[in-house]
């Protein structure tokens, strides 16, 4: 994955990025001679900072905001779901 971030020129406080990914297979390597296996750093990145659930992230340029609501609505989602199984 070829990955870029910069600042959004037409919104204040956004982050945007562009990301390409490719399969790294016998084939494409063939293709592209800069492709070897000591060529890059490998980093475990999510598709956006916002829905990135990775730990700790030190590339991280925003809170995973829209993972946290994510997870905020299922967690209400659960507790009705509970409250409902308890009068049954």
């Amino acid at each position: 994955m070829l990955s870029s971030a910069t600042s959004d020129p037409f919104k204040k406080d956004i982050q945007r990025s562009v990301s390409i990914g490719m399969l790294l297979s016998n084939h494409l390597k063939k293709k592209l001679q800069f492709l070897k296996e000591d060529t890059f750093t490998k980093r475990t990145v999510g598709v956006t900072c916002e829905t990135c659930s990775v730990k700790n992230c030190t590339e991280r340029a925003a809170k995973p905001t829209k993972l946290e609501k994510k997870n905020r609505h299922k967690k209400i989602a659960n507790t009705v779901d509970e409250i409902i199984a308890s009068y049954h």
